[in-house]
């Protein structure tokens, strides 16, 4: 497995190096390495142009990953339907999207 990371944070006082480190352990646990990291600090779930968010999008036909990993699926969005189509796209793409702290979910 080669795995992207993607982190989000509404506020600056969350912390996006907790959830980056939870989402490597994952990965190692798992026998993949990560290849890419995006995070955006600051930005709602709701807003589809966060930076970090787009370039993932744009550079997931690059080859460099297969397999996008998040601390949360509220990391990504909170709206179900953004979710599926976000992840629709990318199984288009034969990239799988898990999650890291699933037992919370």
């Amino acid at each position: 497995m080669k795995a992207a990371i993607y982190a989000r944070t509404a506020t600056k006082e969350q912390s996006i190096e907790a959830q980056i480190t939870k989402c490597k352990e994952f990965i190692e646990s798992l026998g993949g390495e990560v290849t890419c990291i995006y995070s955006d600090e600051g930005f709602s779930a709701n807003d589809h142009n966060r930076p970090s968010l787009r370039k993932l999008i744009e550079e997931s036909s690059s080859g460099d990953f297969n397999t996008v990993v998040s601390f949360g699926y509220a990391r990504i969005f909170r709206n179900v339907f953004d979710l599926k189509e976000f992840e629709f796209g990318l199984n288009q793409q034969e990239i799988e999207l898990l999650i890291a702290d699933i037992k919370n979910q």
